[in-house]
């Protein structure tokens, strides 16, 4: 596999990818970073969800269909294994683009959605700080049930969510608690990162 990424304009470019089980909290992670730094957001699952509910268009996309993504997306990774990373690898380098064209000098993406080996990977190869965000499972059940997630137990043991444990990272962040006990964490990682300041600037 060759995927690196290249930029058209020289910028300073901060990279972090976040890996963690279904509602755990990547999401909201995202979003802080978007609102406070000012990050570009880019997900392996864009394209795969956006194909999937093309195929099966009557599937509701509010209900969270997690069986259906799931088995879409294995599926078309058994025709090329690095599908979504081919798409997601275009995203993330418009994105730079975009942000240098207007003049930007310091550029974030974060990659809310790792959940394969090969993504793993390819975050290394081209410079993302991984961040795991754990929850506990009942946690997250709940959070699942209150948005009306449509899963089941099978998807809790999907593949997909069970190699997360295993993946090599530079942080752990525990979600069990408020938004901004999250945010503080979050907020202390980056305060790790060079590129970033104490000031919620890319610096």
């Amino acid at each position: 596999m060759k995927h690196t990424i290249t930029v058209n304009r020289e910028v300073s470019v901060v990279k972090i990818a976040l890996t963690g089980k279904m509602r755990s909290g990547k999401d909201t992670v995202a979003q802080h970073l978007y609102i406070k730094y000012g990050f570009s957001t880019v997900a392996f699952g864009d394209a795969l969800k956006k194909n999937a509910h093309a195929t099966f268009p009557w599937v509701s996309e509010f209900s969270k269909p997690r069986a259906l993504y799931q088995t879409y997306g294995q599926l078309m990774r058994e025709i090329e294994p690095d599908v979504w990373i081919k798409h997601a690898e275009r995203a993330v380098k418009g994105a730079i683009d975009f942000r240098a064209g207007i003049g930007d000098e310091q550029v974030g993406v974060v990659i809310t959605d790792v959940r394969q080996q090969n993504e793993v990977d390819w975050c290394r190869k081209n410079g993302f700080t991984l961040i795991r965000v754990v929850a506990p499972d009942d946690v997250r059940i709940g959070r699942a049930i209150a948005a009306n997630d449509d899963f089941s137990a099978h998807d809790l043991s999907h593949e997909t969510e069970l190699a997360i444990d295993s993946f090599d990272v530079d942080f752990t962040v525990i979600n069990e608690g408020s938004i901004d006990e999250l945010k503080c964490q979050i907020d202390e990682i980056l305060l790790n990162i060079k590129g970033v300041d104490t000031f919620g600037k890319l610096a």
